[in-house]
């Protein structure tokens, strides 16, 4: 009995000793996108933050980093990227930027915005970036990278169709009316289709996320080690349906592992969907990385907005 406590104590230890190896390490994050989609504006509102903003000239011209702490002492870098579009020859070198950064980083951001119909520029750089890595790599990339739609509160279908604003003590929260809801979610599915789907890298694309619960579905595209369930592929709207009906059970992991690879539509002004951005943030982490990302899990009150400050917005309907 001494020596099978005495290794259990030896294998806590060990545990104990990797757990507070990695929390002291720096998560890296990384935001990218065409200029003027409001990346910089994106951090701030996620993290509280004061990167540099401009309305008419590109905010970043290199690379901004900022170290943000968390209540329990754990670090996050940003790496807010200069904006591609301004010119072929600034690209160019901004791409270059942009692969090493995604090699280094432990989760990026790709900011496309929501008001835009096209998608064939940031397809070809997200293209010409995964190119130039072997195979392994390209999966490392896919794996990483989040797709944002920004700016969602600029969307209004017709003037009689304004956003809610609710109010909560001191503060307010934001929700959709039913055509603006539905215009998002056109715009989701039209840039999940047009820069995902259609991918030539779409089969490298690996989702995850944690179950807290015994986890034994036996389908083609799961696996599943300790707390992690993982799904090879875009898990689309249908097969999230069809696994869900399967196994009810475990519905809220096919739904995280569906949010893996939406366009997530977000808002810095109302902060639409940040929690749902944060959440999949989480995800995207490899485990190695939750304990660095530890004290910054606590997501429930991102949608929140001073009310003092979200009554001067136009285009509301004030709800008390």
């Amino acid at each position: 009995m001494d020596v099978f406590n005495d290794t259990l104590q030896r294998i806590a230890e060990e545990a104990k000793l990797r757990w507070n190896e990695e929390t002291r390490g720096s998560l890296k994050v990384s935001v990218m996108g065409q200029t003027g989609v409001g990346k910089s504006t994106l951090i701030n509102s996620l993290f509280d933050v004061d990167l540099n903003t401009d309305p008419v000239r590109p905010g970043t011209t290199k690379i901004e980093m900022r170290s943000v702490e968390g209540k329990q002492g754990h670090k996050i870098l940003f790496y807010d990227l200069p904006g591609i579009g301004e010119s072929q020859g600034k690209d160019e070198e901004y791409l270059k930027q942009y692969k090493q950064m995604l090699l280094e980083s432990d989760v990026a951001i790709w900011a496309i915005h929501a008001d835009s119909r096209s998608v064939s520029f940031d397809r070809d750089a997200l293209h010409k970036l995964l190119e130039t890595v072997d195979k392994n790599q390209q999966i490392q990339l896919m794996s990483k990278i989040i797709f944002v739609l920004t700016k969602v509160d600029l969307l209004t279908p017709v003037l009689s169709s304004p956003w809610i604003l609710y109010k909560v003590g001191d503060e307010g929260v934001f929700e959709t009316m039913d055509p603006v809801d539905l215009l998002i979610k056109q715009k989701e599915q039209y840039f999940q289709e047009s820069f995902i789907k259609s991918s030539p890298f779409k089969d490298l694309i690996k989702g995850q996320t944690y179950c807290s619960s015994r986890f034994n579905v036996r389908e083609p595209k799961l696996r599943y080690s300790r707390n992690i369930v993982y799904y090879d592929g875009l898990l689309d709207e249908g097969e999230r349906n069809r696994l869900i009906d399967s196994y009810r059970r475990h519905k809220d992991v096919f739904k995280r592992l569906y949010d893996n690879y939406r366009v997530i539509p977000c808002s810095s002004r109302y902060k639409y969907n940040l929690n749902l951005l944060m959440r999949v943030v989480t995800d995207k982490l490899a485990s190695k990385s939750t304990g660095k990302f530890g004290g910054f899990l606590t997501t429930s009150t991102m949608d929140r907005v001073p009310f003092s400050q979200a009554v001067r917005y136009v285009n509301i309907v004030r709800v008390e």
